[in-house]
């Protein structure tokens, strides 16, 4: 990782904790869809994922002593714990439709998309006193697609949309005592494509591009203006033959 391990002088790590327990959640579901057209779908659903425990990744300040036994500094670990945790509650929409209807090529063309609501809290609070959500969950997230399927050919455009997402604690890489403070990542979308054409019957090429507008993980600590990390995220294309036997 980023941080130090530390060990006692007697040898032993010294991270982590054997005692945590793990998660567990209670999940209720309901959801209603109406078919209003061929190939066509629209969806409403609710959930409640009641968390009974869950854990978090954090650092903690301890003490060690020197080898005559005295204690002379203090130094933070990476831990983890269990943190209170309430329900996390929300809902989602979908809708998918075949534009059949249209005339000529644009016959074979569609559209997807879903969009999901999700609120949580740990129990926990940051140095401002706002409360932490469960770790790695985004508020809202969203999928839009487009596509097109004729006899040879087929494509599909996607972009996938999250908004921040908490990773946890905001480390540090000194002895001062820790703070509480959230590691976020940036809201971001990303954008692939993929085309297929059937050669023949069983063969087909394919060209993927994913991320196709490098987009990055920008992390920041706490405040949007204050960067912490970054995750490079190059674009990605590929080509081949898929055979079916």
């Amino acid at each position: 990782g980023k941080y130090n391990v530390v060990t006692s002088p007697g040898g032993g790590n010294h991270q982590g904790n054997p005692n945590v327990k793990p998660w567990r959640a209670d999940n209720w579901n309901a959801s209603a869809e109406w078919y209003f057209a061929e190939g066509s779908i629209l969806g409403f659903g609710v959930f409640l994922i009641q968390v009974d425990t869950a854990t978090e990744t954090l650092q903690e300040a301890r003490t060690y002593p020197d080898s005559d036994g005295v204690v002379r500094r203090t130094a933070n670990v990476w831990t983890t714990k269990n943190v209170s945790a309430s329900d996390l509650a929300g809902f989602e929409v979908g809708y998918k439709q075949s534009f059949d209807f249209l005339p000529g090529i644009f016959g074979n063309t569609g559209v997807e998309f879903n969009y999901t609501y999700s609120d949580s809290d740990s129990g926990d609070e940051d140095l401002e006193g706002k409360s932490f959500p469960l770790q790695s969950n985004s508020e809202h997230q969203y999928n839009a697609i487009l596509w097109y399927q004729g006899e040879k050919l087929s494509s599909r455009i996607a972009y996938n949309w999250r908004s921040d997402i908490f990773q946890g604690r905001v480390g540090l890489n000194t002895n001062e005592a820790p703070i509480s403070m959230g590691n976020w990542t940036e809201a971001a979308g990303y954008l692939d494509v993929s085309v297929n054409y059937d050669l023949i019957d069983n063969v087909t090429v394919y060209v993927q591009g994913t991320n196709l507008t490098e987009t990055n993980y920008r992390n920041y600590a706490q405040f949007e203006n204050q960067f912490h990390s970054l995750a490079v995220q190059e674009r990605r294309v590929a080509a081949g033959i898929r055979v079916r036997l």
